[in-house]
């Protein structure tokens, strides 16, 4: 090769590396430009258009959990947070009577080009921390179920940043409040004579996609089919719609 091609050739290299590394600054540029300004306690964005789902995680604690199954449904609680990308919401709450508030509101965060490696490792630690120390609520021995109630408040608690709301109801389904009480061996009768009432009580589920977790209480006998069915009648009757029911035993 001579020294004249030599050259050329060292200026071809020369310009490849100069428009590979003019590429990765302009790359770098339009993520820079296009991140969000974030809330730096909750990690979500201050403009919407970036939160595409926003889940609404409803904890019933009216009764305990085995440890395998208390496992078993934080487990698949994490799994469904897993599946969410950077800046979807999440918020949870515990089944009980009254004005609902979040135990916890934040979105998950993103690996930002401002932020450290460090900064973007703490941001994704707090998170799961956060959503950990909620998790802990699900332990049981509470007095009632208002879960008709809860859905009310949490439903209402829409976020207005054009996300989709999701909520994920962990929950045995047995009811226990002033709107009705499944315990009761005649819940169904019950209902029918006050169906009325009841509907009357029904959250606004309207564009609402729900997910059931339903930890199994074998030692009740009214948590059968017919329970399971009414609720899902009754959930599309307040306009939502189902799209996945799991039942957790105490063993998996």
């Amino acid at each position: 090769m001579t020294r004249r091609k030599r050259s050329q050739l060292g200026q071809i290299v020369a310009f490849v590396l100069v428009v590979l590394v003019l590429g990765v600054i302009g790359w770098a540029a339009i993520d820079y430009l296009d991140e969000p300004t974030v809330d730096g306690a909750t990690s979500c964005p201050q403009e919407p258009g970036h939160t595409k789902v926003s889940l609404s995680i409803l904890l019933d604690s009216t009764d305990t959990y085995g440890a395998g199954q208390r496992l078993s449904l934080i487990n698949r609680v994490w799994d469904e947070v897993d599946a969410l990308d950077v800046y979807d919401r999440v918020k949870i709450y515990q089944v009980e009577r009254g004005e609902q508030a979040p135990l916890q509101n934040l979105c998950k965060p993103a690996r930002s080009v401002q932020d450290s490696p460090i900064h973007q490792q703490f941001q994704e630690v707090r998170f799961k921390e956060r959503i950990g120390k909620a998790l802990q609520r699900l332990e049981g021995e509470r007095a009632i179920s208002p879960i008709i109630e809860s859905l009310g408040w949490v439903a209402a608690d829409r976020e207005r940043d054009g996300s989709e709301l999701r909520i994920l109801l962990v929950s045995d389904l047995l009811e226990y409040s002033d709107v009705i009480s499944h315990y009761s061996p005649d819940w169904r009768r019950n209902f029918e004579r006050n169906r009325q009432r009841i509907l009357g009580q029904c959250p606004n589920l309207e564009d609402v996609r729900l997910d059931l977790l339903i930890p199994a209480r074998p030692a009740e006998p009214n948590q059968n089919n017919d329970l399971f069915e009414w609720w899902l009648e009754y959930l599309e009757s307040c306009n939502g719609y189902v799209t996945s029911v799991a039942r957790i035993t105490g063993a998996g």
